[in-house]
Protein backbone atom coordinates (compact mmCIF):
# COMPACT_ATOMS: atom_id res chain seq x y z
CA UNK A 1 0.00 0.00 0.00
CA UNK A 2 1.34 3.40 -0.92
CA UNK A 3 1.78 6.15 1.64
CA UNK A 4 -1.12 8.03 0.05
CA UNK A 5 -3.41 4.99 0.32
CA UNK A 6 -2.30 4.39 3.90
CA UNK A 7 -3.13 7.99 4.82
CA UNK A 8 -6.52 7.72 3.10
CA UNK A 9 -7.30 4.45 4.86
CA UNK A 10 -6.25 5.84 8.25
CA UNK A 11 -8.28 9.02 7.71
CA UNK A 12 -11.35 6.92 6.81
CA UNK A 13 -10.91 4.77 9.92
CA UNK A 14 -10.55 7.84 12.13
CA UNK A 15 -13.75 9.29 10.67
CA UNK A 16 -15.63 6.12 11.62
CA UNK A 17 -14.09 6.14 15.11
CA UNK A 18 -15.07 9.79 15.61
CA UNK A 19 -18.70 8.92 14.88
CA UNK A 20 -18.57 6.00 17.30
CA UNK A 21 -17.01 8.26 19.91
CA UNK A 22 -19.97 10.61 19.48
CA UNK A 23 -22.29 7.75 20.51
CA UNK A 24 -20.11 7.08 23.58
CA UNK A 25 -20.18 10.75 24.60
CA UNK A 26 -23.97 10.85 24.34
CA UNK A 27 -24.18 7.83 26.67
CA UNK A 28 -21.90 9.54 29.18
CA UNK A 29 -23.96 12.71 28.99
CA UNK A 30 -27.12 10.73 29.80
CA UNK A 31 -25.35 9.41 32.91
CA UNK A 32 -24.55 12.95 33.99
CA UNK A 33 -20.83 12.55 33.27
CA UNK A 34 -19.37 15.79 31.97
CA UNK A 35 -15.79 16.28 30.77
CA UNK A 36 -14.95 18.78 33.52
CA UNK A 37 -12.86 17.16 36.26
CA UNK A 38 -13.42 13.68 34.80
CA UNK A 39 -10.34 11.46 34.66
CA UNK A 40 -10.44 9.06 31.72
CA UNK A 41 -8.19 6.21 30.62
CA UNK A 42 -8.25 4.90 27.06
CA UNK A 43 -6.96 1.34 26.68
CA UNK A 44 -5.64 0.33 23.26
CA UNK A 45 -5.57 3.93 22.13
CA UNK A 46 -4.00 3.31 18.70
CA UNK A 47 -3.08 6.64 17.13
CA UNK A 48 -4.53 8.51 20.10
CA UNK A 49 -6.97 10.41 17.86
CA UNK A 50 -9.94 9.64 20.12
CA UNK A 51 -7.91 10.45 23.24
CA UNK A 52 -6.95 13.76 21.67
CA UNK A 53 -10.57 14.60 20.92
CA UNK A 54 -11.68 13.72 24.44
CA UNK A 55 -8.93 15.89 25.89
CA UNK A 56 -10.05 18.74 23.63
CA UNK A 57 -13.54 18.38 25.09
CA UNK A 58 -12.18 18.77 28.61
CA UNK A 59 -11.56 15.24 29.92
CA UNK A 60 -8.32 14.63 31.81
CA UNK A 61 -7.10 11.85 29.54
CA UNK A 62 -4.45 9.17 29.87
CA UNK A 63 -3.93 6.69 27.03
CA UNK A 64 -2.07 3.38 26.83
CA UNK A 65 -1.31 0.78 24.18
CA UNK A 66 1.22 -1.95 23.56
CA UNK A 67 4.48 -0.90 21.90
CA UNK A 68 3.85 -3.24 18.95
CA UNK A 69 0.55 -1.59 18.05
CA UNK A 70 -0.03 -1.23 14.30
CA UNK A 71 -0.57 2.48 14.88
CA UNK A 72 2.50 3.17 17.03
CA UNK A 73 4.15 5.16 14.21
CA UNK A 74 1.05 7.28 13.56
CA UNK A 75 0.35 8.58 17.05
CA UNK A 76 -1.09 12.06 17.44
CA UNK A 77 -1.35 11.94 21.24
CA UNK A 78 0.95 11.02 24.13
CA UNK A 79 0.07 7.31 24.22
CA UNK A 80 2.11 5.44 26.84
CA UNK A 81 3.38 1.95 26.09
CA UNK A 82 2.50 -0.80 28.55
CA UNK A 83 2.95 -4.58 28.72
CA UNK A 84 -0.67 -5.48 27.90
CA UNK A 85 -1.25 -6.94 31.37
CA UNK A 86 -0.62 -4.44 34.16
CA UNK A 87 -2.26 -1.02 33.76
CA UNK A 88 0.45 1.43 34.93
CA UNK A 89 -1.75 3.50 37.25
CA UNK A 90 -2.72 3.29 40.93
CA UNK A 91 -5.92 1.84 42.35
CA UNK A 92 -9.19 3.78 42.01
CA UNK A 93 -7.56 6.40 39.80
CA UNK A 94 -10.09 6.95 36.97
CA UNK A 95 -13.70 8.04 36.68
CA UNK A 96 -14.03 6.45 33.22
CA UNK A 97 -12.17 3.63 31.49
CA UNK A 98 -12.74 3.51 27.72
CA UNK A 99 -11.70 1.18 24.93
CA UNK A 100 -12.55 1.16 21.25
CA UNK A 101 -12.24 -2.10 19.30
CA UNK A 102 -9.56 -3.30 21.69
CA UNK A 103 -10.87 -5.96 24.11
CA UNK A 104 -11.26 -8.58 21.37
CA UNK A 105 -7.50 -8.36 20.78
CA UNK A 106 -6.60 -9.17 24.40
CA UNK A 107 -6.07 -12.96 24.82
CA UNK A 108 -6.54 -12.71 28.60
CA UNK A 109 -9.59 -10.41 28.36
CA UNK A 110 -11.42 -11.98 31.33
CA UNK A 111 -8.42 -11.73 33.64
CA UNK A 112 -7.76 -8.20 32.39
CA UNK A 113 -11.13 -7.07 33.74
CA UNK A 114 -9.61 -7.26 37.22
CA UNK A 115 -7.11 -4.58 36.19
CA UNK A 116 -9.90 -2.37 34.87
CA UNK A 117 -11.79 -2.85 38.13
CA UNK A 118 -8.64 -1.97 40.05
CA UNK A 119 -7.93 1.37 38.38
CA UNK A 120 -11.58 2.43 38.19
CA UNK A 121 -13.18 4.33 41.06
CA UNK A 122 -16.02 2.56 42.89
CA UNK A 123 -18.59 4.84 41.26
CA UNK A 124 -16.75 4.83 37.94
CA UNK A 125 -17.94 3.82 34.47
CA UNK A 126 -16.38 1.50 31.91
CA UNK A 127 -17.22 1.97 28.24
CA UNK A 128 -16.28 -0.50 25.51
CA UNK A 129 -16.91 -0.29 21.77
CA UNK A 130 -16.68 -3.78 20.25
CA UNK A 131 -17.22 -5.32 16.81
CA UNK A 132 -20.62 -6.90 16.33
CA UNK A 133 -21.81 -10.20 14.88
CA UNK A 134 -23.11 -8.20 11.90
CA UNK A 135 -19.59 -6.83 11.35
CA UNK A 136 -18.21 -10.38 11.39
CA UNK A 137 -20.85 -11.63 8.93
CA UNK A 138 -20.37 -8.85 6.38
CA UNK A 139 -16.59 -8.86 6.80
CA UNK A 140 -16.60 -12.56 5.94
CA UNK A 141 -18.69 -11.99 2.80
CA UNK A 142 -16.54 -9.07 1.68
CA UNK A 143 -13.30 -11.02 2.18
CA UNK A 144 -13.35 -12.52 -1.31
CA UNK A 145 -13.85 -9.37 -3.42
CA UNK A 146 -11.34 -7.64 -1.17
CA UNK A 147 -8.73 -10.41 -1.63
CA UNK A 148 -9.23 -10.47 -5.39
CA UNK A 149 -8.86 -6.70 -5.54
CA UNK A 150 -5.61 -6.81 -3.58
CA UNK A 151 -4.15 -9.45 -5.90
CA UNK A 152 -5.31 -7.63 -9.03
CA UNK A 153 -3.69 -4.35 -7.98
CA UNK A 154 -0.62 -5.66 -6.20
CA UNK A 155 1.67 -7.79 -8.41
CA UNK A 156 4.03 -8.35 -5.48
CA UNK A 157 1.23 -9.93 -3.45
CA UNK A 158 0.30 -12.16 -6.38
CA UNK A 159 3.92 -13.22 -6.80
CA UNK A 160 4.10 -14.08 -3.10
CA UNK A 161 1.04 -16.33 -3.45
CA UNK A 162 2.66 -18.06 -6.43
CA UNK A 163 5.86 -18.68 -4.45
CA UNK A 164 3.95 -20.19 -1.54
CA UNK A 165 1.92 -22.37 -3.87
CA UNK A 166 5.09 -23.62 -5.57
CA UNK A 167 6.10 -25.58 -2.45
CA UNK A 168 7.19 -29.15 -3.31
CA UNK A 169 5.19 -30.43 -0.32
CA UNK A 170 1.75 -31.33 -1.67
CA UNK A 171 0.09 -31.41 1.75
CA UNK A 172 1.54 -27.99 2.55
CA UNK A 173 0.06 -26.66 -0.68
CA UNK A 174 -3.43 -27.76 0.31
CA UNK A 175 -3.06 -26.32 3.80
CA UNK A 176 -1.98 -22.99 2.34
CA UNK A 177 -4.81 -23.05 -0.16
CA UNK A 178 -7.35 -23.76 2.59
CA UNK A 179 -5.98 -20.86 4.66
CA UNK A 180 -6.15 -18.55 1.65
CA UNK A 181 -9.76 -19.52 0.91
CA UNK A 182 -10.97 -18.97 4.48
CA UNK A 183 -11.20 -15.49 6.00
CA UNK A 184 -8.84 -14.83 8.91
CA UNK A 185 -10.19 -14.37 12.39
CA UNK A 186 -10.17 -10.85 13.79
CA UNK A 187 -9.86 -11.35 17.53
CA UNK A 188 -7.91 -13.63 19.82
CA UNK A 189 -10.53 -16.33 20.27
CA UNK A 190 -12.13 -18.83 17.92
CA UNK A 191 -12.18 -18.38 14.16
CA UNK A 192 -14.00 -16.40 11.48
CA UNK A 193 -17.13 -18.55 12.00
CA UNK A 194 -17.28 -18.77 15.80
CA UNK A 195 -16.68 -15.03 16.01
CA UNK A 196 -20.33 -14.69 14.97
CA UNK A 197 -21.02 -15.76 18.57
CA UNK A 198 -18.00 -14.22 20.28
CA UNK A 199 -18.82 -10.80 18.80
CA UNK A 200 -22.55 -10.99 19.50
CA UNK A 201 -24.11 -8.63 22.00
CA UNK A 202 -25.46 -11.61 23.98
CA UNK A 203 -21.96 -13.04 24.39
CA UNK A 204 -20.43 -9.76 25.53
CA UNK A 205 -23.24 -9.13 28.02
CA UNK A 206 -22.66 -12.60 29.45
CA UNK A 207 -18.90 -11.98 29.53
CA UNK A 208 -19.23 -8.67 31.36
CA UNK A 209 -21.68 -10.05 33.91
CA UNK A 210 -19.37 -12.97 34.64
CA UNK A 211 -16.45 -10.59 35.21
CA UNK A 212 -18.10 -8.37 37.77
CA UNK A 213 -19.99 -5.71 35.82
CA UNK A 214 -23.53 -4.42 35.76
CA UNK A 215 -24.74 -3.49 32.28
CA UNK A 216 -26.03 0.08 32.34
CA UNK A 217 -26.71 0.25 28.59
CA UNK A 218 -25.80 -1.53 25.37
CA UNK A 219 -26.65 -0.98 21.73
CA UNK A 220 -25.40 -0.49 18.21
CA UNK A 221 -23.28 2.47 17.21
CA UNK A 222 -25.41 3.17 14.14
CA UNK A 223 -22.75 2.77 11.43
CA UNK A 224 -22.32 -0.01 8.88
CA UNK A 225 -18.86 -0.97 7.66
CA UNK A 226 -16.75 -4.10 7.19
CA UNK A 227 -13.23 -5.01 8.17
CA UNK A 228 -12.18 -5.14 4.52
CA UNK A 229 -13.21 -1.59 3.64
CA UNK A 230 -14.25 -2.54 0.11
CA UNK A 231 -15.90 0.82 -0.57
CA UNK A 232 -13.79 2.83 1.90
CA UNK A 233 -14.49 6.57 1.94
CA UNK A 234 -16.57 6.30 -1.26
CA UNK A 235 -19.62 5.35 0.82
CA UNK A 236 -20.74 8.43 2.79
CA UNK A 237 -21.58 8.29 6.48
CA UNK A 238 -25.24 9.07 5.77
CA UNK A 239 -25.46 5.89 3.68
CA UNK A 240 -23.62 3.91 6.36
CA UNK A 241 -26.16 5.01 8.95
CA UNK A 242 -29.02 3.92 6.69
CA UNK A 243 -27.35 0.57 6.00
CA UNK A 244 -26.86 -0.03 9.72
CA UNK A 245 -30.62 -0.01 10.16
CA UNK A 246 -31.01 -2.73 7.54
CA UNK A 247 -27.80 -4.76 7.81
CA UNK A 248 -26.71 -4.16 11.38
CA UNK A 249 -24.23 -1.82 13.01
CA UNK A 250 -20.56 -2.70 12.80
CA UNK A 251 -20.00 -2.13 16.52
CA UNK A 252 -21.86 -2.28 19.81
CA UNK A 253 -21.32 0.09 22.73
CA UNK A 254 -21.40 -1.26 26.30
CA UNK A 255 -21.74 1.01 29.33
CA UNK A 256 -20.76 -0.74 32.57
CA UNK A 257 -20.62 -0.11 36.30
CA UNK A 258 -18.76 -2.13 38.93
CA UNK A 259 -20.70 -4.60 41.04
CA UNK A 260 -19.92 -4.77 44.72
CA UNK A 261 -19.33 -8.53 44.57
CA UNK A 262 -16.97 -8.98 41.64
CA UNK A 263 -16.10 -12.16 39.82
CA UNK A 264 -17.58 -15.54 40.42
CA UNK A 265 -15.53 -17.83 42.63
Amino acid sequence: MTDEKERSSLAHLQELRERELGVVLRHLQKLGISPADTTLLEIGAGTGAQASEMERLGFRVSAIDVAESNYADARVFAVSNYDGHRIPFPDAHFDVVFSSNALEHIPHAAEFQKEIHRVLKDNGTAVHVLPSAAWRFWTTLSYYPHALGVLAHAPAAYAAVERRWASPDGAARWRRLARALLPPRHGEKGNWFTELWYFSRAHWIRFFRETGWDIVASGGSGLFYTGNSVTGPLLPLKARRALASALGAATNVFILRKRRRQFRE
